[in-house]
């Protein structure tokens, strides 16, 4: 009887504790509504989340989402490979002007490498 009054305290003392969730400051609001307008716009997506590198951080994190409770944390394995399967933009200067100036400079985004 002891043996197995021992074996169910060991066994009660063993339960796995789930992995902490990282999350990171964020303060995107431009992206939020982007993402809130989009989502309003096309009620079949079932899920959207925007992810980035935000600034003074090394990895991705979710930077908007219809989920409030999801804005900061670290973007998962399974998002991180969706991200390197994808095509992302090359930035390159644009080379023509525009009627309106700006103090910033244009650029636009190609998919070529």
């Amino acid at each position: 009887m002891k043996l197995f009054t021992l074996l169910m305290l060991a066994a009660a003392t063993t339960v796995a504790v789930p992995a902490q969730t990282v999350y990171v400051p964020v303060n995107a609001p431009y992206a939020q509504s982007l993402v809130i307008a989009t989502k309003n716009a096309h009620p079949e997506l079932q899920k959207l989340g925007l992810h980035a590198i935000p600034p003074g951080e090394q990895d991705y994190a979710i930077i908007a989402n219809p989920i409030p409770s999801k804005i900061g944390k670290e973007s998962s394995g399974s998002d991180l490979s969706v991200i390197s399967r994808s095509r992302r933009p090359k930035k390159k200067e644009s080379s023509t002007t525009s009627a309106f100036p700006s103090p910033t400079p244009r650029t636009t985004f190609s998919d070529s490498w």
